[in-house]
């Protein structure tokens, strides 16, 4: 990781063609959610949190 990613606490990078991305992209994203819930012991399923995710993003 580089020291830009470093300061703003970028946790992981990927190389991506445009081809693959969207599918890519929701994966990790999907993965990572599911792990922080592990982490933090939070009671909402990775589906939950997606679609609080999506609502926060559509609000924005």
């Amino acid at each position: 990781m580089n020291n830009v990613a470093a300061a703003l606490d970028i946790v992981d990078m990927h190389q991506l063609n445009i081809k693959s991305i969207y599918p890519k992209k929701d994966l990790f994203h999907k993965n990572y959610i599911e792990k922080w819930i592990q982490s933090k012991h939070i009671n909402y399923s990775v589906e939950d949190m997606w679609a609080i995710r999506e609502e926060c993003i559509n609000v924005l």
